[in-house]
C-alpha cells in the first residue's frame, strides 16, 4: 500500500513522455528576451529552416509569435544497406514581452540558424 495520494493524471504524464519519446515534433530553442531602454531584442535558434520565407514574425498585442516549416531529408549509404528519412513539420511559440512594443517597426535578421528580433519600445509619453 502507498503511502502518497492517488494522482490519476500521473499515469497520463507518463503516456504523454512515451509518445513524445516515440513521435518526436520538431523543437524550438527557447526565444530568449532582452529588454534595453529603447528596444527589446528577441532570439532564438531555428535549426532547420533554410529560408527567410519558412518562418513568421508577428505581434499581436503584448504577444511575441513566432513561427517556422521545416523541410528536410537526408540520406546514408553504406556498401551493406542504405537509409533515407524525410522530416516536414510546423511549430509556432508565443512568448509575452516585457513592455509595449511598435509592432510595425518591427526588423528581423536571420543568419545561420539564429533569428534576431528588435522590436522599439513604445515610450510612455506615447501609449
Amino acid at each position: 500500500m502507498s503511502l502518497l495520494p492517488y494522482d490519476p493524471f500521473q499515469s497520463f504524464e507518463r503516456l504523454k513522455q512515451e509518445l513524445e519519446h516515440l513521435f518526436p515534433t520538431p523543437s524550438f530553442s527557447p526565444i530568449k528576451i532582452r529588454e534595453m531602454d529603447q528596444q527589446i531584442i528577441a532570439t532564438c535558434r531555428m535549426p532547420g529552416v533554410k529560408r527567410r520565407e519558412d518562418f513568421t514574425v508577428y505581434v499581436h498585442g503584448n504577444l511575441l509569435t513566432v513561427s517556422r516549416k521545416v523541410n528536410s531529408s537526408y540520406e546514408v549509404k553504406s556498401h551493406a544497406w542504405y537509409s533515407s528519412q524525410q522530416f516536414a513539420g510546423a511549430t509556432q511559440q508565443t512568448v509575452p514581452l516585457p513592455s509595449p512594443v511598435h509592432a510595425h517597426r518591427m526588423t528581423t535578421r536571420y543568419n545561420q540558424d539564429t533569428l534576431e528580433i528588435i522590436l522599439p519600445k513604445r515610450l510612455p509619453s506615447e501609449s
